[in-house]
């Protein structure tokens, strides 16, 4: 039986939620309240670029559980550039996660795809709990869709709109980690851009 599709992989490979997300064209994005990071590890990764990732988290930038998500998002986007779990993806997320992680990574590597060097997501709601909470954000989608990685050019057609996910998190000995995420049953507005 075939695998899934670029779509089907789409949520697979992403991992935010979305609830009132603004469709503005790309090019005016502008973070607020965001931490930046990138990730260069020249170690294993050949001739990959540094992966950026920009994450707008407005007025959740202080919720205990945002510092940790915003480190897994960088090292989800530059495990899936480098074609392996990268230290700040298990320092970030559960060991179950990871598993089903490489399970990703392993068949985009099979089908020659990546992810581009940038991302931008947007953390749009915090639904916490006391040990367990549920981040929600958006994904740019040219900035997390698979690309091929012989030619850059997008697998499937290139949604230019946000994608919604819920990021599932825990807490475990005062540390908090993502240990799951899923496309989310609401949408971001679509970029008219």
């Amino acid at each position: 039986m075939p695998g899934p599709g670029p779509t089907a992989m789409v949520a697979v490979v992403l991992l935010g939620v979305a609830a009132g997300c603004s469709g503005d064209d790309d090019g005016g994005f502008e973070p607020r309240g965001s931490v930046g990071s990138s990730t260069s590890d020249n170690s294993d990764a050949g001739d990959v670029e540094d992966t950026v990732v920009r994450v707008d988290t407005g007025r959740w930038s202080n919720d205990v559980m945002i510092p940790t998500l915003v480190d897994y998002l960088e090292a989800r986007q530059t495990s899936m550039r480098e074609r392996r779990i990268v230290p700040d993806m298990v320092e970030t997320a559960t060991f179950q996660w990871i598993q089903q992680q490489r399970l990703v990574i392993a068949d985009a590597e099979d089908r020659g795809w990546t992810v581009p060097a940038e991302a931008r997501m947007r953390v749009v709601g915090v639904e916490p709990g006391t040990s367990d909470a549920v981040v929600r954000v958006c994904m740019w989608g040219p900035s997390v869709d698979f690309v091929q990685v012989e030619s850059g050019e997008p697998v499937g057609s290139q949604m230019r709109q946000w994608y919604p996910f819920d990021v599932k998190m825990v807490q475990a000995r005062a540390r908090w980690y993502v240990s799951a995420a899923a496309e989310a049953a609401f949408a971001c507005e679509v970029d008219e851009g």
